[in-house]
């Protein structure tokens, strides 16, 4: 397992959230932001789903396959609330 962060200023004592990071950088950086984010919003979630429920059932269980399916869903409910 991985240590570290991404800081956004060197008095940080915490890595940042990397949702916050996106809302911080996509106000600084609007034209490097704004296509991903909509690209993003223009995500299907029923896609999503499909994807995941093509991966082998020896590679992800039922549970697995729901909680990255919610946790999609939560991380693009979060990023369509960014306004760059």
């Amino acid at each position: 397992m991985g240590h570290g962060g991404i800081y956004w200023s060197a008095n940080d004592r915490r890595g940042a959230n990397p949702i916050d990071l996106v809302r911080l950088a996509a106000t600084r950086y609007h034209d490097y932001f704004a296509p991903a984010l909509r690209r993003a919003a223009d995500l299907d979630l029923r896609a999503v789903r499909a994807i995941l429920a093509n991966v082998p059932a020896e590679r992800i269980s039922e549970p697995a396959i729901d909680f990255a399916h919610h946790f999609i869903e939560y991380a693009l409910t979060e990023l369509k609330s960014v306004t760059p």
